[in-house]
């Protein structure tokens, strides 16, 4: 079972994987497909009872086996009875595994609804106001009934620029209230999830679906969750509450400074969150994130990161271009061993030192397009495993983020916290590439759920070390001659900036890192909140009779303190107005 496990898993990954980037619809849809067959048979194969009667006998034999072979039977017996086998009512039984097979469906459909989500809204330049010129030149230009007009849509390069800079309080309000909404459809789709999966767990005997999560974890009961998020959020609020007095009297004050006083209500709302937020970076801190991008390229960011795993592990990173493509390719063309023309691939040694042995393959495709996953992840393509006949076999793990693209003047630069989440994301990339395990099960970041964000985590820091900064750091304008024409121009200097970021910059940057963070645990504190409220209900009538879109929002006011459009309505539907919990995509 674990070999037929192995050998599915060098297809099936990258079988899935098409949904979430392939720039072709057919191929998106067909992978959607697949992913849903691929789902049937696991669920079917996973409640054999003739299968699981081996499995027990196994188990209950208590051969004597090496740990990461223990650990597979342990998961495997649990997985199991997890699906029902421990079920003796054949009616219920057959319900638990339409449950499971509908539940498949639903995960699926919600996900590709929210990759293949196009959503936007046209304004006026004059309307962005507080945007940089290069930024609105490179939206999509109106015709017809738009003309004269740019197209924001709901991806992270357009709506978070235009949260952070755009000066117009109403233009934020109707960018956020509408990326709030953009997928009406998933509404029901999440409803009936929550729904179904209280229904299976109370068939497995459990109370809701999050004791059944959380039974394996490190905190083992739902009532440790609760208590624990409980007391963060007791110990967060005041700190909340001070920092949002602090930053309504910077609106204010902005009002003032801009004569638009008549436009301070005394409400601090959640799109003005973003542009508050920054605005006090570069006030009370001098630190301009849009200057400080311009130190962080994403190509030599990239190869900047690269060179410190290099020497945190022994790792040497070989790009793959041109003739070498060709030579890996099976039918001769190097643009088939990847699914983009944006994409690149690198091949991964263990330097000398190490042994100087092949370590596997690393992509980066890093640019949003149509159809793509709209967030940042890695997807593990292929594990590595050690196959019957006891050779390794090699991983391959892709990077999938949406930075802005390189224009004509600009190459693509990264935002501070941009440069946090790519080498978060690196670090998952990297995990994937250095675990050696046996079984396909285990390997890289497919280790226990509470344990997969730590390393990634961990390697963050790495942002916030001074030297470290610096030698990620390389302006722009060194990169060519075209690019330092282009920022003698804009910038209306002769003179060069510094090579590298200044020291004063980076401890200005440094001092931000908890700038605000009561606010942003807080925000972190409702979507756990949340979770364990609709997967944590005291009966399956309470998940049946709950409002979902209403508890989202109102959970959201009482935890972060920030509220939307639910002060601006006396109507008895207000907590209705948003729809934030149709793109949780992690929930889902």
């Amino acid at each position: 079972m674990a070999v037929d496990d192995n050998n599915m898993s060098l297809e099936s990954r990258i079988i899935g994987f098409y949904q979430a980037v392939s720039a072709d619809k057919a191929l998106r849809d067909a992978s959607t497909d697949a992913e849903k067959l691929m789902d049937e048979f696991s669920i079917e194969s996973s409640m054999r009872e003739d299968v699981f009667a081996r499995v027990k006998a196994v188990t209950e034999a208590k051969e004597e086996l090496d740990a990461e072979s223990k650990r597979l039977l342990e998961k495997d017996y649990k997985t199991y009875v997890r699906n029902g086998l421990g079920i003796t009512d054949s009616k219920k039984k057959d319900r638990f595994r339409e449950i499971k097979k509908r539940l498949s469906q639903l995960q699926i459909e919600f996900s590709k609804n929210l990759n293949e989500e196009n959503g936007g809204i046209w304004f006026t330049p004059a309307e962005l106001d507080g945007l940089p010129e290069d930024f609105i030149t490179n939206l999509e230009q109106g015709k017809g009934n738009n003309t004269g007009k740019v197209r924001v849509t709901y991806k992270y390069p357009d709506l978070f620029p235009v949260l952070k800079y755009g000066k117009v309080p109403k233009v934020r309000e109707l960018l956020f209230v509408g990326n709030e909404n953009r997928l009406p459809d998933n509404v029901p789709l999440f409803r009936e999830a929550m729904i179904l999966r209280d229904e299976a767990a109370r068939l497995l005997g459990y109370k809701n679906h999050a004791q059944l999560r959380i039974e394996d974890k490190l905190m083992k009961t739902p009532e440790a969750v609760n208590d624990f998020l409980s007391d963060l959020r007791s110990r967060l609020t005041p700190g909340g509450v001070k920092e949002i007095e602090i930053l309504l009297a910077l609106k204010k004050k902005d009002l003032e400074s801009r004569n638009k006083s008549s436009e301070y209500d005394g409400q601090y709302y959640l799109w003005d969150h973003r542009y508050y937020d920054t605005l006090m970076l570069e006030r009370d801190y001098a630190f301009d994130q849009n200057k400080v991008s311009e130190y962080f390229p994403l190509n030599t960011t990239i190869n900047a990161m690269l060179g410190i795993f290099q020497e945190l592990m022994g790792l040497k990173f070989f790009e793959i271009t041109g003739q070498d493509r060709d030579q890996l390719s099976t039918t001769g063309k190097g643009s088939d061993i990847v699914w983009h023309s944006d994409v690149q691939v690198f091949a991964v040694w263990d330097d000398e030192n190490e042994g100087a042995n092949f370590v596997g393959y690393l992509y980066f495709d890093l640019h949003p397009r149509e159809g793509k996953y709209g967030h940042a992840a890695n997807f593990g393509l292929q594990p590595g495993f050690i196959d019957e006949k006891g050779n390794r076999r090699y991983p391959a793990t892709a990077l999938v983020c949406n930075f802005p693209k390189a224009t004509s003047t600009k190459p693509s630069l990264l935002k501070p916290d941009e440069v946090v989440t790519l080498f978060h994301e690196l670090g998952h990339g990297i995990h994937d590439l250095v675990a050696k395990t046996t079984y396909s099960r285990f390997h890289g970041t497919s280790t226990a759920r509470d344990f997969v964000e730590a390393p990634s985590q961990m390697l963050e820091n790495f942002c916030w070390v001074p030297d470290l900064v610096k030698r990620l750091s390389y302006h722009y304008a060194y990169l060519s001659a075209e690019y330092k024409a282009a920022y003698q121009k804009a910038s209306g200097k002769t003179d060069l900036p510094a090579e590298r970021l200044p020291d004063d910059t980076i401890q200005s940057m440094i001092r931000t890192k908890h700038v605000n963070g009561a606010l942003y645990n807080l925000r972190q504190l409702h979507f756990g909140i949340f979770d364990m409220r609709v997967h944590g209900p005291s009966s399956h009538e309470d998940i049946e009779g709950l409002d979902i879109p209403a508890t989202y929002n109102k959970l959201r006011w009482e935890i972060s303190q920030i509220p939307g459009l639910e002060v601006k309505t006396s109507a008895a539907d207000r907590w209705g107005w948003g729809l934030g919990h149709s793109s949780f995509g992690h929930l889902m």
